[in-house]
């Protein structure tokens, strides 16, 4: 296959005689395998056509083409937590849509869900993927774009975030002790407050710059050695470098 990508006249995002791309091929491939070798083959076929200029939004296939991350967390059970992961990273990094919407059965009605709402609501349904790697999935749509917005039927608001969290702890009890659970519902209320997840994780940092500046005015006194050698360096420079050691 390498060769016949690295041939000049290759087009990666072409439609095989079965109207998908090879990417699509590989995606539906992989949610159908059988065994975890098999299944993590078809993701480092995958990585392989992303890296050649490979396109989510052109997988052929219509299901792929509307909601290209659905097929992970519903369908890629056998290759693992990992593996699920890297797929929905792959994706996202080829242009999948964090905002696209899917109909899902919810309380007998069909609302359609984000994502994000998705991986939420599902939080209960551990046995595809871990709580751990459910956060970091969290976090990877958040960082890619996607709105905390809510879930509704024919696309009218039907339930908010809060919802969807607190219905997770009332099918599943235990939740509500899930160190991953928490820390997944205060960043995703921790974005909504903040209006976007890039604001989000600056606001440590804001929130340094603020101190910082009531003491350069002499309104705040610290006796902290490291924020006292802080104090009379320029914000500016100071606001580099954390946004250089900090997610942004």
């Amino acid at each position: 296959m390498k060769a016949l990508l690295d041939a000049e006249d290759s087009d990666v995002n072409a439609f095989g005689v079965d109207g998908k791309s090879l990417l699509g091929t590989s995606v539906l491939a992989a949610a159908q395998s059988q065994c975890k070798y098999e299944a993590r083959n078809h993701l480092e076929v995958a990585r392989m056509l992303v890296a050649r200029g490979a396109r989510a939004d052109a997988l052929g296939d219509a299901r792929l083409l509307r909601w290209p991350l659905v097929m992970p967390i519903t369908s890629l059970n056998v290759a693992g937590t990992d593996a699920m992961y890297a797929w929905y990273e792959l994706l996202i990094s080829a242009g999948a849509d964090p905002n696209a919407r899917s109909i899902v059965w919810v309380d007998g009605l069909q609302p359609h869900m984000s994502m994000l709402s998705r991986v939420i609501y599902f939080f209960p349904v551990t046995a595809l993927i871990t709580t751990e790697k459910r956060l970091e999935l969290i976090k990877l749509l958040l960082r890619a774009g996607a709105e905390p917005c809510v879930c509704g039927e024919a696309g009218e608001p039907m339930k908010n975030v809060a919802w969807l969290f607190n219905d997770a702890v009332a099918r599943q009890s235990d939740l509500a002790d899930d160190e991953h659970f928490l820390a997944a519902k205060r960043l995703v209320e921790g974005v909504i407050v903040a209006g976007s997840y890039k604001k989000y994780v600056r606001t440590p940092l804001q929130e340094l710059l603020n101190l910082l500046s009531l003491a350069q005015r002499g309104k705040l006194v610290t006796t902290d050695p490291v924020m006292k050698s802080l104090v009379g360096v320029d914000n500016h420079v100071v606001w580099n470098v954390l946004t250089y050691w900090t997610e942004s």
